[in-house]
């Protein structure tokens, strides 16, 4: 509130009263459209007979209800509006007067005290009674008028606060952030707490100062502001820091591809200008060092024309499917960080983030993308994001020395931190947008090791998580502190994948004796296998199998999660025509019960 509880006459009801004829307003034109509507079809009942004109009058039917929760809505907005207009109007007039009262007496007490000081001589008996006779009046005015101001304040907190609930029943799905967000941004007034008063705000306080307030909020205030801001301060905010916007949790996805999208030529046109300017360097290069800079050079540059060439001109948004560039992150050095979305996430009912794992990255986005497209295409409404938000490892590190990154769980502690930000990211646009879309996490290889510490570290909204080739959990973590429904995490490893056990890594247990003396037999793997029954994930099939109705699926054949082209995607964990695939497929629609069996490994 932008005023006190000891003078509640502050402000005026004009918002509130505003914003009360625009509702009902509102609510008049749906209930225009209502009538019309049902006009329209009870006259083609007779004229348009048969299936077109059913499933027509079916589809007008449905935007009835459409129409009807808006002016619904519209309606217990009005009314609450119009109710605390009314009742604050009340309770401002009534305050001013005590108010006024309330000072008359202070005045009247201070002229009093004034009187006495510059009295000359000691008064009589009869001055200094009346002089208290009148100072306990003004005392019992000014008292009085305090005590019903106190209350008009009470009152007035006591009718913002019913407004609110009111409003948050009306619109629950949004209410309770816009609110929060309002108030970070300083509008405190609840008849201010517009879609009217939040462009205002916009408009007048100038892009730099909205950036700010927006980096200053959670997910879920960014995505209930981001719904309330006029589209010129939308579009000034992308031209002016797309860098920022890009990469926001809470901001719309198609405005952050629009902003990451915008900034590929000159992001490109800088890593050609600094590869060259390396390579013409290359004769004074400081040897070992000098060839890391430029092969980092080089993988950033590479990177980027993928990027530049599949995005840049804006036609992939308008593809089918649609494809949108929701994440880029330059900062680095070698590839940038990025994410891709195939189908709408700003829409879609049904969305999946897929995390790949070793040599995973930008510089191998056609090849992943085709995995993408293939889980997306089968999952109607749906969205499925290829996350490249990690510095995923290389077998060897530096590409020559003989220890492999991926026994190391350094980016998968790093990748897990970022992991959970884009989670929650979504899960707060999904929440403020009302769709409730089913929310799922697929995970290959050390993508599921970045994972596990990502919801470890606290995601919200999480339907299903798969886990496919897992190079393991670490043994700090487990499947209780994902805070997951029972039966939502699943797993599966072909029998022909040998490099996930390799992933997993070996290490000494050295609280075991040595058995007859064989060192060998004190090694347990450093990380958990999450298909092992005492993990507790519920296991699928991957291995090839029949279904009931004579349809065969392939197994997987190894490690890799996709090949090198469509051919090369055979018998990998997401190649065409898997058991795997299926099982995916199944788990990500929530189609559960058509999930064929697979086997675990021994304890």
């Amino acid at each position: 509130m932008n005023w006190t509880l000891e003078d509640p006459s502050e402000g005026d009801a004009d918002g509130a009263y505003r914003m009360a004829y625009a509702l009902a307003e509102r609510r008049d034109a749906a209930g225009t459209a209502l009538y019309q509507f049902d006009f329209i079809i009870s006259a083609t009942l007779w004229a348009w007979q048969g299936d077109g004109g059913d499933a027509w009058r079916a589809r007008i039917e449905s935007l009835k209800q459409e129409l009807r929760g808006a002016y619904n809505t519209a309606d217990a907005l009005h009314a609450a509006y119009n109710r605390y207009a009314g009742e604050f109007s009340e309770i401002r007039d009534s305050a001013r007067s005590w108010r006024f009262r309330h000072r008359s007496a202070i005045a009247e007490l201070e002229q009093l005290d004034r009187a006495a000081a510059a009295f000359i001589g000691p008064p009589g008996p009869e001055l200094t009674g009346l002089w208290d006779r009148r100072r306990a009046d003004y005392e019992d005015d000014r008292d009085l008028a305090r005590r019903f101001l106190d209350e008009l304040g009470q009152r007035r907190l006591a009718a913002e606060t019913r407004l609110v609930n009111e409003v948050c029943a009306a619109t629950p799905a949004r209410w309770t952030n816009a609110r929060a967000a309002a108030i970070t941004i300083g509008i405190t007034d609840p008849a201010q707490m517009t879609p009217q008063g939040f462009a205002n705000w916009a408009e007048l306080a100038g892009t730099d100062a909205v950036l700010d307030s927006l980096n200053g909020m959670s997910p879920a205030q960014v995505a209930a502001l981001w719904a309330l801001l006029p589209r010129t301060v939308v579009d000034s905010l992308i031209a002016k820091h797309p860098e920022s916007i890009g990469n926001l949790e809470g901001v719309a996805y198609t405005d952050r591809s629009l902003a990451n999208v915008s900034r590929l030529d000159g992001l490109l046109a800088g890593a050609e200008d600094e590869y060259e300017q390396l390579v013409a360097h290359a004769a004074q290069g400081p040897g070992a060092l000098f060839a890391r800079a430029l092969g980092e050079a080089l993988a950033k540059r590479d990177a980027l024309r993928v990027l530049a060439k599949r995005y840049a001109d804006g036609s992939a948004a308008a593809a089918d499917p649609p494809e949108f560039l929701i994440s880029l992150d330059t900062t680095g050095p070698g590839e940038p960080l990025a994410a891709v979305s195939v189908g709408n996430l700003d829409t879609s009912l049904n969305a999946t983030f897929l995390v790949p794992g070793m040599n995973s990255g930008v510089n191998e986005l056609k090849d992943h993308i085709r995995s993408v497209r293939r889980i997306q295409g089968d999952i109607a409404n749906s969205a499925v994001v290829l996350w490249f938000g990690y510095n995923s490892p290389k077998l060897l590190k530096d590409g020559h020395s003989p220890v492999t990154e991926v026994l190391d769980d350094d980016k998968a502690q790093a990748g897990g931190r970022q992991l959970r930000d884009a989670l929650n990211g979504f899960d707060a646009r999904n929440t403020a947008s009302g769709k409730n879309a089913r929310f799922n996490l697929l995970a290959h290889s050390y993508g599921t090791t970045a994972s596990a510490y990502a919801l470890a570290g606290g995601v919200r909204g999480i339907d299903s998580v798969t886990f496919l080739g897992s190079a393991g959990i670490p043994k700090s973590i487990r499947l209780k502190d994902f805070h997951l429904p029972e039966h939502s995490v699943f797993v599966t490893e072909a029998d022909a994948d040998h490099l996930a056990d390799i992933g997993r890594g070996l290490e000494y247990d050295w609280t075991k004796p040595w058995p007859n003396g064989n060192l060998g037999d004190g090694f347990v793997p450093r990380r958990d296998n999450p298909e092992l029954k005492s993990w507790g994930a519920e296991v699928f099939g991957s291995d090839g199998t029949v279904l009931p109705d004579g349809t065969v699926l392939d197994a997987v054949d190894g490690h890799n999660l996709i090949g090198g082209s469509e051919a090369g995607d055979a018998n990998k964990y997401i190649g065409p025509n898997t058991e795997s695939l299926a099982n995916v497929l199944n788990i990500l629609s929530d189609r559960l019960e058509l999930l064929t069996p697979g086997s675990r490994p021994s304890e």
